[in-house]
């Protein structure tokens, strides 16, 4: 009597371990099923916004921002928007698309999440670019087409005020070159480089370095200007130049 009491209770016990293991998986089997949809649904979404969301830029966006700004033959291709990046070329300014006053072979711009919840990007980079300008009736002047909408539309004053809605750590154009034409010839073609880095979280005091290559010799210079007190520190460094 008392071993078969015994062994009532013993596989009491162990059917209910059973059912509480049951259940248990249960539970951790639908929560894994809902965790994998989940991330499917986000990596659909990210997939679909890293595909689409720059054909959409370019489409929609790119000749609204022209239309605003007043901007001649302005063109630009949007090739890859990341989480730590955007990668932009075939940026044009100027008609004919064959010979307009600005060409930039390439923009990157590095940022993360974080940063940009803070309205900051790392930086802003251009590289390949080609300025034009032409030298006509004692007037410097750049080529390819009408700039005066774009100097006095009102956006235009928006984006020339010293405070920005985000702060930038480093600004670099790279590889690039200022043409001046006179008549269709080539008056001359200056090679520059230039880095702007600013020393204040409000973006009203930078370091400027311009380096610029007339006839392969390089001449430097660095302007440290401050907005808030509206001066200027230059300085011009060359090992040596022959006029």
């Amino acid at each position: 009597m008392i071993a078969d009491k015994f062994r009532y209770v013993f596989n009491a016990l162990k059917s209910g371990k059973r059912r509480v293991s049951s259940t248990l998986r249960g539970k951790i089997f639908r929560r894994l099923i809902f965790a994998l949809s989940f991330l499917s649904v986000l990596f659909t979404v990210f997939s679909s916004l890293y595909i689409y969301l720059p054909a959409y830029i370019n489409s929609k966006w790119v000749p609204l921002l022209a239309e605003k700004l007043g901007l001649p033959g302005f063109s630009c291709e949007i090739r890859r928007i990341s989480f730590s990046g955007l990668d932009a070329g075939g940026i044009k300014i100027g008609l004919p698309e064959s010979s307009p006053a600005l060409s930039v072979q390439s923009l990157q711009s590095d940022y993360s999440i974080a940063e940009l919840y803070r309205k900051h990007i790392r930086r802003i980079a251009f590289s390949g670019v080609e300025l034009y300008c032409i030298f006509k009736d004692g007037k410097l002047r750049f080529r390819g087409g009408d700039f005066s909408r774009f100097r006095s539309s009102p956006q235009t004053a928006a984006v020339q005020s010293p405070i920005l809605p985000f702060s930038v750590g480093k600004f670099e154009i790279r590889n690039s070159v200022v043409i001046c034409e006179r008549d269709g010839e080539k008056l001359f073609r200056i090679p520059l480089d230039l880095e702007i880095v600013p020393e204040s979280s409000d973006m009203n005091r930078f370091v400027c370095t311009l380096k610029i290559y007339p006839r392969g010799e390089e001449i430097v210079f660095t302007a440290r200007p401050d907005l808030n007190q509206k001066k200027i520190n230059l300085n011009i460094a060359a090992a040596e130049f022959s006029p």
